[in-house]
């Protein structure tokens, strides 16, 4: 399971639960065709989950075809990321299984009934969806996975220094050479994510506290106000980012709240509908238990990029 990144893991369970009746090797063979697609067409997480966006309507139509539907993911995915990107190279590089004609007629029905509105919006929706189910299935991933030297760019923001250092030791053990900022105010961190967009070096993932003045770390309650910082303060601010770009063109850096509240915040805001489907709230793509475990950590590291 070492070689298997999580997106893959997250798109077999995400085929699987799109079905009425999956058989019992599903999860294994969609995992299996999940990630030659993004071994063999070289496919990263922004191609992966645009494949997913396009199946997803598509598996639930034509079930129980559900690799075929996925196949014709992965090819509008790969055509809306990458230029130059053909019918045939899925043919030639990953599966001979579908006729050119039969997926070119795939194509046309899909595009017919796509929705393209807000479709840089959407795809980080489908990024989120994806990295909260790999967040549930964390523990099947690898125990013990190779450092990567893949370049990753990491805000800690928490108002513990054991907290900032664990999840420092975590990021650095899967990606040593990682850049990673740690602070623990609203005004360093919108400060220091917004000259790093402007500069060209965009923060890649966000790990974010949700108390950031809070005085006792073990109370039971959760209590947000405007008078004491938090994690939503940071997200409302970035959000907000200047009108002259369209929300539908910023970056947008993956976002996971960690929280000694996740708990009661996930059933919070579950009850007064605030929490969304794809499992994001308030801005934050993902809402965790503190401190992140190594495996959440992964699944973290190898969803952002998008």
């Amino acid at each position: 399971m070492a070689s298997v990144h999580t997106l893959s893991i997250a798109t077999a369970h995400a085929i699987h639960r799109l079905l009425d009746d999956p058989s019992p090797s599903l999860i294994d063979e969609a995992i299996e065709l999940a990630q030659r697609a993004r071994d063999s067409l070289e496919m990263d997480n922004t191609s992966m989950c645009a494949a997913m966006m396009f199946a997803q309507p598509l598996v639930r139509q034509w079930q129980p075809n559900w690799r075929f539907s996925y196949v014709v993911g992965v090819i509008l995915g790969m055509k809306y990321t990458v230029d130059g990107f053909f019918i045939a190279d899925v043919i030639e590089h990953l599966t001979q299984e579908f006729p050119l004609s039969t997926l070119q007629a795939g194509e046309v029905i899909a595009l017919k009934d796509f929705d393209w509105c807000d479709i840089s919006g959407r795809q980080r929706s489908f990024r989120n969806a994806l990295v909260n189910v790999a967040l549930e299935r964390a523990v099947e991933l690898d125990g013990n996975p190779e450092p990567s030297d893949e370049d990753i760019h990491v805000m800690i923001v928490d108002d513990s220094d054991f907290v900032r250092d664990i999840h420092t030791q975590f990021v650095r053990l899967l990606r040593p050479n990682a850049r990673i900022m740690t602070c623990w105010s609203v005004e360093d961190a919108t400060s220091y994510v917004r000259a790093n967009d402007d500069n060209g070096t965009p923060v890649n993932l966000i790990l974010l506290d949700l108390n950031l003045s809070s005085t006792d770390e073990n109370t039971n309650q959760l209590v947000l106000d405007d008078t004491s910082e938090n994690g939503f303060m940071i997200t409302g601010t970035l959000d907000a980012a200047p009108a002259a770009v369209p929300r539908d063109f910023r970056f947008k850096p993956l976002v996971a709240l960690i929280s000694a509240f996740a708990t009661q915040l996930v059933e919070q805001s579950m009850a007064d509908g605030s929490l969304m489907a794809d499992g994001s709230l308030n801005g934050c793509d993902a809402v965790l238990p503190k401190p992140c475990s190594l495996d959440a950590m992964r699944v973290l590291i190898e969803g952002c990029h998008v």
